[in-house]
């Protein structure tokens, strides 16, 4: 597989930490040599404990290879400018901190019909733009009509970079749960022999995906 890079929608090449202690915290695409139309967007603040949820489930997914490739991309807290590439998607994976009521680490998997209602229930103000975000693209016939929002139930949100232990172990579900709906997709994932060794997280993850999803609730 040909090597891929992280880009700013600009076309500027930025390492994610340079990005948050510039501001310039703007959406990273991961492009692929076969776009499939398949975009894996990850939301939320890392400097504010759960609320990073989405990116760091986010980067653990990078561990994998699809084939046919799907794009991922660092959505941050960037809001509206995530717009074109959320318009520009086939079929669309949001992943993110949900509010839903339920006990801390809960994973939950939102369809499409349900997304407005967890949105009116905010963890951070990131959501109140992606709420903009997505009511924009509806309003204009351009939210994929596959889209799902996979996450977690956040125990706290305050300012640290450090998930809260529940969130933690709860981290690997979140990646079991979009690689299992990327397969649905078609998107197969390539053998973890092809990529050499792989992390210890990352080893978990594919320990899960051998076994049945019996703790993944849909809200």
């Amino acid at each position: 597989m040909s090597e891929v890079t992280v880009r700013r929608s600009d076309g500027l090449t930025v390492d994610s930490d340079v990005r948050a202690a510039s501001g310039l915290d703007r959406p990273t695409v991961r492009p692929s040599d076969r776009p499939s139309g398949t975009v894996v967007i990850g939301l939320g603040n890392p400097l504010m404990a759960d609320d990073g949820a989405g990116i760091a489930a986010l980067e653990r997914l990078r561990e994998f290879d699809f084939d046919p490739p799907v794009e991922l991309v660092d959505g941050g807290t960037w809001g509206l400018n995530l717009l074109p590439v959320i318009e520009d998607a086939e079929r669309l994976v949001l992943l993110d901190a949900i509010n839903v009521g339920a006990r801390p680490g809960t994973t939950v998997v939102l369809e499409r019909p349900q997304i407005p209602r967890y949105l009116s229930t905010k963890v951070s103000p990131h959501q109140i733009a992606l709420s903009e975000v997505l009511a924009l693209a509806e309003l204009r016939g351009r939210l994929p009509e596959h889209t799902v929002a996979i996450g977690l139930q956040p125990e706290r949100v305050e300012m640290t970079t450090e998930l809260s232990p529940a969130v933690e172990r709860a981290l690997d579900r979140v990646v079991v749960a979009a690689v299992s709906r990327l397969g649905e997709w078609g998107h197969s994932r390539v053998r973890s022999g092809e990529r050499g060794a792989r992390s210890g997280s990352s080893a978990t993850v594919h320990s899960a995906l051998r076994t049945p999803q019996s703790e993944i609730d849909h809200a």
